[in-house]
């Protein structure tokens, strides 16, 4: 028996989980956070499991797939050892920027002054675990027994991360955050920065874009005028854990906001301008016209990256490639040959078309409502 429940992450981004039952075990994959600020709590968190969990599986540490773990009661946590370095510092952020949306601060405090157990694979349940090329630490995995497949955010053409093929399955819970666009190549972002005289400032996570983008920008000579040391030890963190694709010295580059704020590039942290030096940057820049924003990935209605490109038009968008698009969505299917396809990621106006696209292509689509628990052996 299988039965499968969506906790969150199915018709909108953001605040991901999902609930299984397996031979009598209940486990939850992933449990994160939307940013939406100016909402309430009901529209941050993912919707409770329907009880303790065996243990957790963490995909990666984004606040979109682990802010909201602190909440759970687990006996253990399965996740890469990057990840379980990462968390720590995910749950303090969130802390940090969520105000009035941080929902029982009592057990956050309780999380961080704990000691969780942290295992690379469960203890009695037969299952394969791959590297997903999204970030570091970044893992998908499917359970054998029931030819069941999550996986993750995924990316399967990074510049910098690895990404282990994935085995063929019955049940597809499969990442569609780009709906089914097409994204222009990420060098085509190369174009966009190279300017004389601007300012350029790119906010981004500590941890993903940041550092494929870092690297594809000093490959081409265009080296920042500013980049956020978080990057940095990023990178660091990376190559100490994890094998990359490529390595480039990091020595030399500036982390320190420089004084005059001369023309050029600015890698700032966070990607949504909510903290650290892309705020600071947007404080110290918003009225100065020769300064653009390149916002690269999703920014979440009502924070201030979303009011840049939204209603501002200070900001460009273009779209760095983390997720799968359109061409990757098939390849996936093609090589996983799965009875039925669940798409998580995708906004609630993009999931048809999704659906549509998939099924066009051969594939069963299954869209759960939030909280129903899906017999998975019924529907197969």
């Amino acid at each position: 028996m299988l039965k499968f429940r969506v906790l969150g992450g199915v018709g909108e981004k953001g605040r991901v989980g999902f609930e299984i039952l397996i031979d009598k075990k209940r486990i939850v994959f992933d449990y994160g956070v939307k940013r939406k600020f100016g909402s309430n709590v009901d529209e941050v968190y993912p919707m409770e499991p329907s009880g303790p969990l065996d243990f957790l599986f963490i995909s990666h540490s984004h606040l979109d797939h682990v802010g909201a773990i602190p909440l759970l009661d687990f006996s253990y946590i399965v996740c890469s050892k990057p990840t379980s370095i990462l968390l720590e510092s995910q749950v303090r952020n969130w802390m940090s920027v969520a105000g009035k949306l941080l929902k029982d601060e009592g057990r956050y405090k309780r999380f961080l002054e704990s000691s969780p157990v942290f295992k690379e694979r469960p203890m009695d349940l037969p299952v394969k675990i791959g590297r997903s090329g999204h970030v570091v630490g970044s893992r998908w995995i499917f359970l054998k027994k029931y030819s069941f497949l999550y996986t993750g955010d995924v990316t399967l053409d990074s510049p910098l991360y690895t990404f282990d093929p994935f085995p063929k399955a019955d049940v597809l819970v499969v990442d569609t955050a780009y709906g089914i666009k097409k994204l222009r190549k990420r060098e085509e972002l190369l174009n966009l920065l190279d300017v004389k005289d601007k300012r350029i400032v790119l906010p981004v996570p500590e941890i993903g874009r940041s550092q494929e983008i870092l690297v594809k920008l000093l490959e081409n000579g265009m080296e920042p005028v500013f980049v956020d040391e978080n990057i940095l030890k990023g990178f660091e963190f990376l190559e100490k854990h994890e094998s990359t694709k490529v390595r480039v010295d990091m020595s030399g580059i500036n982390s320190s906001i420089p004084k005059k704020l001369p023309y050029g590039i600015y890698l700032a942290t966070d990607g949504m301008i909510t903290s650290g030096t892309s705020k600071i940057l947007f404080e110290l820049l918003k009225e100065e016209k020769n300064t653009t924003f390149v916002i690269t990935g999703h920014v979440e209605e009502g924070t201030p990256g979303w009011k840049l490109l939204n209603e501002d038009g200070r900001a460009i968008s273009f779209v760095w490639k983390v997720h799968p698009d359109a061409e990757d969505l098939l390849k996936i299917i093609d090589t996983v040959a799965p009875r039925v396809v669940i798409p998580f990621h995708s906004r609630r106006e993009d999931l048809d078309s999704v659906k549509c696209f998939l099924e066009k292509n051969g594939s069963k689509v299954l869209i759960p409502k939030k909280g129903e628990f899906i017999d998975m052996e019924a529907i197969l």
